[in-house]
């Protein structure tokens, strides 16, 4: 059947394109806008010799430069990457994630016009919207930056920890944001689920614990669910700052705020001073942590477009504490309880850190100005760099 035949009005010229599809606006013959997604015709006929030739590439480089294997990777993923060439999974990806998210009233996911999809096309509710990373789209909507930060970081930690079934590209040109006509505030819109992957049970659960040993810097339990993650205990540091992406520093509680530039200079140097403890680490973990790991860092890309308004290691540390009481199928009464108090004594414990850091802080200014100590600006830069170089 032809597109004009399919719908009451179809736009030929493409209004997107990406590389595997382009998307084109239609109307159908009930009047509704819609999305249609069309996969390009020959991708399916050349995806395993083009997947072929990249896994020679890798290996004659991995011949040449051993550090720089990555064969590996592509063996390891090469059935998700597949998976994403079938939209009819794509659909189904993401009804799930609408029914995962259902508790979170500012997200929606489009509606799927199943009689009008197939493997290779995707007829979607149309959006009209604008991208994440749009912060004068943004400003001019009169919507705060903040709000739609935190609510960004709050429904991706949820995905991971609470459901362990992740959207592995959330890059801006996926997430769209559209004011509420009830609330007149920022309503997130996920877009191309097509590339997702799962956390078992088990493993979404050492993650939670992993992350909130993180945050609260407990270094004993820092190293117990990394190892249950399948990294070594000597290992364990640089997997904990590969999930939070930066440096951590055991004598403070909290993961507080955006990197200053000599904890990126020493992200940096680890990167190139460690560079194949971080292969091993990456090679150590499950494989569906290489997609969540993508998908963190997009997040922070994001967050950091955005000035880091919030702070997202709180949110997903909170995240994490419920996620350790959620069940895939129930959530008892008892569990709640546990959740609330291990959120509450959380919170109790990063406020009394912020509150020390801000006391210390204050004294520290008073003692400078009575001329009992140097400069604080200067104080604090050299801190820094001795913290910096102690960790490298």
């Amino acid at each position: 059947m032809l597109p004009e035949e399919m719908f009451q009005s179809f736009e030929s010229e493409a209004i997107s394109a990406a590389s595997i599809a382009q998307v084109h606006k239609a109307v159908t013959h009930e009047g509704q806008e819609v999305a249609v997604k069309v996969q390009y015709i020959d991708l399916q006929d050349r995806f395993h010799g083009d997947i072929k030739t990249v896994d020679i590439l890798l290996y004659l480089i991995g011949l040449m430069h051993e550090k720089f294997d990555f064969s590996w990777v592509l063996k390891d993923l090469a059935h998700t990457l597949e998976s994403e060439l079938d939209f009819e999974n794509e659909g189904r990806n993401g009804e799930k994630c609408a029914r995962d998210l259902k508790h979170l009233d500012y997200l929606y996911v489009p509606t799927i016009h199943w009689n009008k999809t197939s493997k290779r096309v995707l007829t979607a509710e149309w959006i009209d919207g604008i991208k994440i990373s749009d912060l004068d789209g943004i400003k001019k909507m009169g919507l705060s930056i903040k709000d739609i930060n935190h609510k960004l970081c709050k429904c991706f930690a949820d995905q991971i920890f609470h459901s362990g079934f992740v959207h592995a590209d959330p890059h801006p040109g996926n997430v769209y944001v559209r004011k509420s006509e009830q609330s007149g505030k920022a309503e997130l819109v996920l877009l191309d689920h097509g590339l997702y992957d799962y956390l078992k049970p088990n493993q979404r659960k050492s993650l939670c614990q992993l992350y909130k040993a993180i945050v609260l810097k407990d270094e004993a339990n820092m190293v117990k669910y990394s190892n249950e993650l399948g990294v070594k205990e000597s290992d364990s540091l640089i997997f904990c700052e590969i999930i939070v992406l930066r440096p951590i520093n055991p004598a403070t509680v909290g993961v507080h705020g955006a990197m200053t530039s000599l904890e990126e200079k020493y992200v940096q140097t680890m990167a190139m001073k460690h560079f194949d403890k971080i292969m091993d680490v990456i090679k150590a973990v499950p494989r569906s942590m290489l997609l969540l790991i993508r998908n963190l860092n997009t997040i922070r890309a994001i967050s950091r477009i955005h000035g880091h308004p919030v702070d997202r290691h709180y949110i997903m540390g909170k995240s994490a504490i419920d996620g350790l009481y959620k069940d895939e199928n129930r959530t008892s009464f008892l569990d709640k309880i546990k959740s609330i108090w291990s959120r509450w004594v959380f919170d109790y414990k990063l406020q009394r850190e912020s509150f020390q850091l801000w006391a210390q802080r204050r004294l520290l200014r008073v003692l400078i100005y009575f001329g009992f100590v140097p400069n604080f600006e200067k104080l604090e830069s050299k801190y820094e760099q001795q913290m910096v170089e102690r960790m490298a």
